[in-house]
């Protein structure tokens, strides 16, 4: 072993000299459970240097034992900044096999314990079960060692740590777990430890397996928490992996076996043939895209090279620098699109990335195991002769309404070339969670369903008129929405008491596929809601003020507005797969607070809520409200049928806007589909946008940013010519009591909104001092500055 300097953690057993089988250290079943706390301190030791890193996150501890019929299974989650209280909850699982999860969760998820749970990753690590003299060598070794050493049972079972300076989050997944495969690859670890939300045994507890006729002590051999790594500190791992599965005993030969048909399946695109029956011509683009496919494969690496060494100009290095750059990019494997705009194969094989033909093939023959399971259960479709079809659901009977451009017809499957679609039945509709016609029933004229909609709204909600006639188009909207781009959010802004439940009743009751997700404060059901129904997300509550909690239903808010903005994630159970979640579709949401994010708030159309005064409005609503809401979205759907190949995105476009900002300009254009013919009320709408505009502005207005640039145009106003980031600190400490602001801050925000200065001398003094360019100086006036009335 190496010398190291002296440190309280650092504890070294003596490597064994002879046969890596000597007898370990054994206790007997019991006799050390209740020993003083040096199996407890090793614990908590451990943890302490292992997450020295990590201010904040969750540990997780899982518990597991498999004997005598007993398949016990538990996790407990604790704060990463009490880790002293480890060892008692350690105590209540005694004769228990105790692990811990390498990656710190995000306890507020849906399943902290699963990879979509993952917070933060301390470093890197690697499970050996079969060491060799030789191989202990060689792993320790590499760079400067490991920054931990831990026997797990018997001596030639090891985990090896590699400690970061900086931890990862979440994204860095694909890269961590890449490089994973890659340690475990080139020193013959296991491969079946290298997904990221992988538990190893925690030191200081004992193996209880079965097939260990007393229990083993697991614990520390080598604790240097100094040994601390840059990720790029491991781009030098060989890229060569089949040399780590030679001699590795049968589970690293299976192992090796599988990752080999895996890539044989990939080798089946036709771009990936392209490549390898081109390579001495190949195109730069096209070999990274290559690289870009294969690098993230266990024995990829090997392949690339295989691939490229044909290339007249071909070099091994240049090569393995290519891969770990694209390893590095944290965008996961190269998707069939990206190809496609360099090579175009002309095919459509039904994946995302040619790294899913692996999966297609077990998928294959998973089907013909099991027989032909060629059904998909939809809740609406559009027919090959351009018919549509949408789900109806009365009396626990779920049918398809296809309407033909003249009538409706209900059918309870459609078959189209061999396959049977079938109309989407679950808890979301069983239990009204999502609500959906009952029939197509005709509404008359356009006019009259508008006006039959509005005073709906008005004899049970109460909001300004102009609100409630953009509601009740914000309705009509949400029906033929996936045939327009863009979509605001319809919004109610107010304390409690004060009507936004009620709002989202009779509002969000009459939107498409209405969705409540209400309360949901994770983004996996909003996500899987989309997913599954395509419909209105009316979501209560939608205060999100701790954005470490909350960021990712932020996002979904934030993206889903305009179409094709998914959120891409790793799939859990197949990291190689990309996740494409969907975000887009109408929402009608109601907060207590604006949003601290300015680009969310602009995208939404906000009434203002206050408590009722007037008197015809019922404090219930009761089973009448409902069931004129069912007959609306009955006469909806029929609105959906008869308009749905009728909207014409280019209608919005002859629309003049006038001054609204480009953002709310692209949010709320939508609404030009629906009234382009209505003069009068494409005029109140607009109306309806400059007073929404004004509100922006004058909220943005507010910000630091807002004050600087209100004090920068009030000295420019004031006759002040040689103006410095200096002056406006002070004016503003005058003006708006900033008793803090330095001329450094303002100095940093000027640079920001772009505003140049320069060093020179002016009245006596030298300065940094503002460059007045007036085009940019409007544009920054228009933004932060409302036009005085």
């Amino acid at each position: 072993m190496k010398e190291e300097m002296e440190n309280p953690y650092t504890r070294k057993i003596i490597p064994l000299h002879s046969s890596i089988k000597e007898i370990p250290e054994i206790l007997p079943l019991g006799s050390n459970l209740n020993e003083p706390d040096i199996e407890e301190n090793e614990t908590v030791n451990f943890l302490k240097v292992i997450f020295q890193n990590c201010e904040d996150g969750t540990l997780n501890l899982r518990f597991i034992q498999k004997a005598n019929g007993e398949d016990f299974k538990r996790n407990e989650f604790l704060g990463i900044n009490d880790v002293e209280e480890v060892p008692e909850i350690l105590r209540r699982y005694k004769g228990k096999n105790q692990y811990f999860g390498v990656a710190l969760r995000d306890s507020s998820v849906e399943e902290p314990g699963k990879k979509s749970g993952i917070y933060l990753i301390p470093g890197l690590w690697m499970e050996h079960d079969n060491l060799t003299l030789e191989k202990e060598a060689e792993i320790e070794g590499f760079l400067r060692g490991p920054s931990a050493v831990v026997q797990s049972s018997l001596p030639n079972k090891k985990q090896y740590y590699w400690l970061f300076k900086e931890p990862l989050g979440r994204e860095g997944i694909p890269t961590i777990e890449n490089i994973l495969r890659r340690l475990a690859s080139c020193f013959g670890g296991d491969l079946n430890a290298c997904d990221a939300s992988r538990v190893l045994r925690l030191p200081g507890t004992l193996n209880v397996k079965p097939n260990y006729p007393t229990p083993l002590l697991c614990k520390i051999l080598e604790l240097h928490p100094d040994r601390q790594y840059e990720l790029d500190d491991f781009k030098d791992i060989s890229p060569e992996e089949k040399k780590s599965y030679e001699g590795g005993g049968e589970p690293n030969g299976s192992a090796w076996k599988n990752q080999q048909e895996r890539l044989e399946s990939i080798m089946q695109c036709s771009f990936l043939k392209h490549c390898q029956e081109d390579s001495k011509s190949l195109s730069e683009p096209e070999w990274y895209a290559m690289i870009g496919v294969l690098a993230w494969e266990v024995g990829g690496s090997s392949l690339i090279h295989q691939l490229s060494s044909s290339y007249p100009k071909y070099s091994s290095k240049e090569t393995n620098e290519k891969i770990l750059q694209r390893m590095k990019t944290n965008y996961g494997p190269n998707t069939c699109e990206k190809i496609k705009g360099l090579w175009n194969c002309g095919r459509d094989c039904g994946v995302k990335s040619p790294v899913g033909l692996a999966s297609l093939k077990n998928r294959k023959n998973k089907i013909k195991q099991e027989g032909t399971k060629n059904e998909e259960f939809t809740s609406f479709l559009i027919l090959p002769d351009g018919k549509i079809a949408e789900e109806v659901y009365c009396d626990g009977i779920a049918k398809f309404a296809i309407w033909d451009g003249e009538n409706v017809e209900y059918q309870d499957e459609i078959l189209i070339d061999g396959k049977k679609y079938l109309p989407l039945v679950n808890e979301g509709i069983t239990t009204s969670a999502v609500t959906l016609p009952t029939t197509a029933v005709d509404y008359g004229t356009l006019e009259e369903l508008v006006e039959e909609i509005r005073s709906h709204l008005h004899r049970h909600l109460d909001i300004s008129e102009d609100f409630e006639i953009f509601a009740t188009w914000y309705i009509l909207l949400t029906w033929v929405y996936d045939r327009v781009n863009t979509l605001p959010y319809l919004r109610a802004l107010g304390d409690t008491g004060c009507g936004k439940s009620r709002f989202l009743d009779v509002i969000g009751g009459l939107c498409y596929k209405c969705c409540l997700v209400s309360g949901a404060v994770t983004p996996a059901p909003i996500y899987r809601m989309i997913r599954q129904w395509g419909g209105t997300i009316v979501l209560d509550e939608a205060d999100f003020n701790d954005s470490s909690e909350k960021a990712e239903v932020i996002t979904i808010l934030n993206c889903g507005f305009e179409k094709g903005r998914t959120v891409i994630r790793c799939d859990k159970n197949n990291p190689n797969e990309i996740q494409y979640l969907p975000t887009y579709c109408p929402k009608v949401i109601a907060t207590r607070y604006t949003f601290k994010d300015q680009a969310l708030e602009s995208r939404c159309l906000t009434e203002q809520m206050t408590q009722t005064s007037r008197e015809d409005i019922p404090w219930v609503l009761n089973n009448a409200f409902y069931q004129e809401q069912q007959r609306l979205r009955n006469k909806l759907l029929m609105f959906r049928l008869r308009h749905y190949h009728l909207i014409n995105e280019e209608r919005r476009c002859n629309f003049d806007f006038g001054n609204i900002e480009p953002r709310l300009q692209q949010t709320t254009q939508s609404f030009a589909v629906l009234f382009a013919n209505i003069p009068e009320l494409m005029s109140r709408f607009k109306t309806f946008l400059e007073q929404k505009n004004t509100e922006i502005i004058e909220d943005r207005g507010e910000s630091f940013d807002g004050k600087i640039v209100q004090t920068l145009f009030a000295l420019h106003n004031d006759g002040k010519k040689d103006i410095t980031s200096g002056d406006i600190a002070e004016k503003m400490k005058e003006n708006f009591g900033f008793e803090k602001v330095s001329s450094q801050a303002v100095g940093k925000r000027l640079k920001s909104l772009k505003i140049k200065t320069k060093l020179d001398r002016a009245n006596r003094r030298v300065g940094r001092f503002v460059l007045w360019d007036d085009k940019l100086m409007e544009k920054i006036r228009k933004r932060y500055l409302a036009p005085e009335e």
